[in-house]
């Protein structure tokens, strides 16, 4: 085809440009041009028979391209001068320098004083104050326009606080022990076994309330694991609390009644006004006597397979769909403790009793944690099962015996074999589960010769070195429908020696202290003649007698004739027996024996009576193992032909009559149930001695008294006219269902 057009010799629309042309050679012409316009070639072949024209041709206007290229030069341009325009007004960031580290608000340095560079005026700024920064520490440019480096905020005490759980809500468990030191004024220990720690208390009666001051800490770690109660690592004194005492005896007596009130405590944390926060708590103290204080089953611990009775001390299981578990409200990290589980029902292999950490989640109920004995004669912990002790069955009681600071963790069994009771001592069962975090992984090296497994491998871990507690709590597991058991108030703990590391570091001071004052011949510190004089003084009173209790737990009890008769009263004894006083035993932990013991008493411990076997009437007539140990009454014992009075040392007490507490009666008592309540011949409903005679209509009646059995059941002894003549009868209650203290019942 022909192709018309002009030729031109330059080609550049829009942008800088050039074209060659080969004046020897036109058919060759090639165009090349910068920017958006794309370089054109057309050539052509020449020969000598036939030669073919090449052309190029372009348009003289400007095409679409040329004007796309003007556009995009003109935006390049416009942007270049805002950029410029932009730099011109940046200025600079608002900087300050740190003059001097203050006090905000009474907070020594929480503050900050700057001084600004623009305008050079210095200003306070809150850093650190209630957990709040008024400032941020940057690392700026060369030029101060930009930042380089942003620091982190320094961690206060506000969130190391926040991070151990200081402000939510927490429940903790613990024993008030208080004596009545003169007119309305009591002294005692308040023990929390969440912290591990003791801690001196002082109250004031005023009419029906009282007053309870925290005061100094007696014993456990003083440094580590205080965030909840007063917002800092360590211990601090000052908690206070005001409660209402709620169905109290008559006078001094807060025995039987129930303390409510509220705490509060001013800790050295301030909010955002500068004040202190205060810490607020409610707190519920139900008052009893004796070794019962030591144990109770927690209601918001507990499988809901597991339902326990309203006094803690009885569980059982409503059903066979998962192995259900239930805690103690009462936990230990250092000393020792001993506590005894009456089994009253349950299938082999239903029934587990044994310690564990406090769970994390519900989801620990429906499950067997952490170590225990279970009663196909073996121990499980962390799903591994090994053959130990022999099978416990129902009506035997089982003993546990947890040594925090050997971290060892027995078992004993008192039961009834071949017609005559015995007493074993199963051995150690776990060794290594120290409850302290920082002695290893678990510390203790008890039960090691008797290839006992080691409690801190297989679930029980370490802290990393950490200084944390880790606190074992008692539990009770069932399986089997209708599985029972029930805590006797037969138990004892001791403080124990293990401390926290800078406890340690504080006795070794101590020592030194001691040393250097004889090395030097200087007065001995008040301390140590304080501790002397009280040690003397105890020691020429003559009432104080050191013991070994089951266990191996080594107390000292009184001898005292005021702790031994008061002690009688807490039994419901209607005879006053005395230290030296030999009875012989005809009821143990509510089984009737068929071959008596006798037994001496030796004293008074914590509100109870103590005595130690002395003769066994068996084969071979020695004594059963164990039984040369001190060991304390329970009240269900104790009932009329419970035991016999052998010798007393002072004869004069044989016409001496204990009248009976509010514990026990006399009162009222009203049959609500329709069929009647229950009448048998005994104060236990499960021995074969114990015969059903009938029932009692709904009626109001006078009972003449009242005590729970073995089992953990309010028994009655009511006096009724049969057939024109009256005789008393054990009638089976529930308790005083009105819980009002006055001893009536229903």
């Amino acid at each position: 085809e022909d192709v018309v057009g002009e030729i031109l010799p330059t080609v550049g629309v829009g942008g800088e440009g050039n074209s060659t042309v080969d004046d020897d050679n036109t058919d060759n012409v090639s165009t090349t041009s910068m920017g958006d316009v794309s370089a054109t070639s057309v050539g052509g072949v020449a020969d000598d028979d036939n030669s073919t024209t090449s052309t190029l041709t372009a348009a003289t206007t400007e095409t679409e391209s040329s004007k796309r290229k003007k556009q995009k030069a003109e935006r390049k341009r416009r942007k270049k001068e805002k950029r410029a325009a932009k730099a011109a007004k940046k200025e600079t960031l608002p900087l300050g320098e740190v003059v001097e580290i203050c006090d905000y608000k009474g907070v020594k340095g929480a503050g900050r004083k700057v001084k600004w560079a623009k305008t050079g005026v210095e200003r306070v700024y809150r850093w650190g104050f209630a957990g709040l920064f008024d400032l941020v520490h940057v690392v700026p440019s060369d030029d101060k326009t930009t930042v380089v480096k942003r620091y982190p905020k320094p961690s206060t005490p506000y969130h190391d606080a926040h991070r151990n759980g200081f402000g939510n809500k927490t429940k903790h468990h613990g024993v008030l022990k208080i004596k009545n030191c003169g007119v309305d004024r009591y002294f005692g220990v308040l023990e929390l076994p969440d912290f591990g720690s003791g801690i001196h208390v002082s109250c004031k009666r005023d009419g029906n309330s009282l007053t309870i001051m925290e005061g100094s800490q007696l014993y456990g770690a003083g440094h580590t694991g205080w965030w909840s109660r007063f917002g800092a690592a360590d211990f601090a004194s000052g908690w206070s609390y005001t409660v209402e005492i709620v169905g109290s005896g008559s006078g001094d007596d807060l025995s039987y009644g129930m303390l409510r009130g509220k705490g509060a405590f001013d800790c050295e944390l301030r909010g955002e006004d500068g004040e202190k926060l205060r810490l607020e708590s409610e707190i519920h103290f139900e008052s009893c006597r004796g070794a019962d204080t030591m144990l109770r089953l927690d209601q918001d611990r507990c499988a809901s397979t597991i339902a326990v009775s309203s006094d803690g001390l009885s569980c059982w299981s409503t059903s066979s769909s998962c192995r259900g578990m239930v805690y103690a409200t009462t936990g230990f990290t250092t000393g020792q403790a001993y506590w005894e589980v009456k089994v009253e029902s349950g299938e082999p292999g239903g029934v587990f009793i044994g310690v564990s950490e406090k769970p994390g989640d519900d989801s620990m109920f429906t499950r067997w944690t952490g170590m225990g004995f279970v009663n196909f004669r073996a121990t499980t912990h962390g799903g591994a099962e090994r053959i130990y002790g022999c099978h416990y069955h129902p009506s035997d009681t089982v003993g546990v015996l947890l040594d925090c600071d050997a971290g060892r963790l027995s078992f004993f069994l008192d039961g009834m074999k071949y017609g005559e009771h015995v007493l074993q001592d199963l051995g150690v069962a776990f060794e290594g589960i120290s409850p302290m975090g920082y002695a290893g992984e678990g510390g203790g090296g008890g039960g090691k010769g008797q290839g006992a497994p080691n409690g801190g491998e297989g679930g029980r871990r370490g802290t990393g070195g950490k200084s944390v507690l880790k606190a074992l709590y008692p539990v009770i597991g069932l399986k089997n429908m209708s599985d029972r058991v029930t805590l006797t108030p037969k138990s004892v703990k001791t403080i124990g020696t293990q401390e926290h590391p800078t406890d340690a570091c504080d006795d070794v001071l101590r020592s030194v202290q001691v040393m250097e004052s004889v090395v030097r011949r200087k007065a001995l510190p008040k301390w140590l003649s304080n501790l002397g004089a009280m040690e003397h003084s105890r020691w020429r009173s003559g009432r104080w007698v050191d013991t070994v209790t089951r266990g191996n737990i080594a107390i000292r009890v009184s001898t005292d004739h005021v702790d031994v008769i008061e002690a009688c009263a807490n039994l419901g004894l209607k005879t006053v027996l005395l230290v030296g006083d030999v009875v012989k035993l005809k009821r143990v932990n509510g089984r009737l024996l068929e071959l008596s013991e006798e037994a001496l008493i030796v004293g008074a411990f914590n509100g109870t009576l103590w005595y130690r076997l002395i003769s066994q009437k068996g084969e071979g007539g020695s004594l059963v193992e164990g039984g040369g140990r001190t060991w304390c009454f329970y009240a269900a014992d104790c009932i009329q032909g419970g035991f016999e009075v052998v010798r007393r040392v002072d004869s004069r007490t044989e016409n001496l009559e204990l009248p009976l507490t509010k514990e026990f009666g006399p009162g009222r008592l009203k049959v609500i149930y329709g069929p009647g309540a229950v009448v048998r011949t005994d104060v236990e409903i499960d021995l074969d001695e114990s015969i059903n005679i009938g029932s009692l209509e709904t009626a109001e009646y006078t009972f003449l008294e009242r005590r729970v059995n073995s089992c953990n059941i309010m028994r009655y002894l009511v006096q009724v006219k049969v057939g024109g003549e009256e005789e008393a009868k054990e009638d089976r209650g529930g308790g005083d269902g009105d819980g009002d203290g006055d001893g009536d019942g229903e």
